[in-house]
């Protein structure tokens, strides 16, 4: 990588000063070429499109990254010509490779990749939130593979603090019926309420009424409501116990 650099640098006559001038470790020497290459990218989308593989945390299908920069833009579908271009800008950086759909996905090629990208641009709170969001909400509404949705929007969704809309995929939502209930009761463990629910304090029942015991899905689960588990959607009816709402909530 440092020879690349070499490479690409034009003024013959400072080559030993440049040379001098790169950082003793790997992780320097990768935030300079990433400083360097959004420097010299004029359409600003290198930037925005290693936040995006970053945020991914793992390998993803190429035309999901593609269409999740798109979406960050608010525009029309990036032209292949322009999505070639911009891969071949930062070629040095990522590993291609294929899933077993034959799929083209994209990934770092290492960790001090990654660590160098978030050194760069992503060391504020609050500066993944755009990208977690702009990734969520295309895995929500534009993908249309299921499997890869339900893969990725739960962490995306639990990242970005986007609780409700978690809630409401993980209940709701016909493509998370396929998560199984143990990941489902561990995304919505750390939004339950923890005040012990205890004989003696104030509580009540949490019922459901006959006409929504009958029905199925309340939970995420396909058999009926009054089988169900309120907090994971497992199926409870032979090993059941009733469920109380906490002084905070029995009101």
């Amino acid at each position: 990588m440092a020879c690349e650099e070499l490479r690409v640098f034009g003024e013959f006559k400072m080559l030993t000063q440049k040379i001098a001038g790169f950082p003793d470790t790997l992780q320097g020497l990768l935030e300079n070429i990433i400083q360097r290459l959004v420097q010299e990218d004029q359409s600003a989308r290198v930037k925005e499109l290693l936040c995006l593989l970053y945020c991914c945390s793992e390998s993803v299908v190429e035309k999901d990254l593609q269409g999740s920069l798109s979406y960050l833009e608010r525009g029309p579908e990036i032209p292949s010509m322009h999505w070639a271009t911009l891969r071949r800008t930062i070629k040095c950086l990522i590993r291609a490779s294929r899933d077993h759909r034959g799929r083209d996905k994209l990934s770092f090629f290492h960790g001090s990749v990654a660590k160098a990208v978030e050194q760069s641009f992503l060391t504020a709170d609050t500066s993944r939130q755009p990208y977690l969001c702009s990734l969520s909400d295309y895995y929500e509404n534009i993908c249309s593979d299921d499997a890869t949705v339900v893969s990725h929007l739960p962490r995306l969704l639990q990242e970005a603090k986007l609780n409700n809309r978690l809630v409401q995929f993980l209940r709701k939502d016909q493509r998370a019926k396929s998560i199984q209930a143990h990941i489902r009761a561990q995304y919505l463990k750390g939004l339950r309420c923890s005040m012990m629910c205890r004989e003696g304090f104030p509580r009540k029942p949490a019922m459901i009424c006959a006409f929504c015991s009958l029905k199925s899905g309340a939970f995420g689960q396909f058999f009926p409501n009054s089988q169900s588990c309120a907090v994971c959607g497992s199926h409870a009816a032979y090993m059941g116990k009733e469920a109380f709402q906490c002084p905070q909530h029995y009101r």
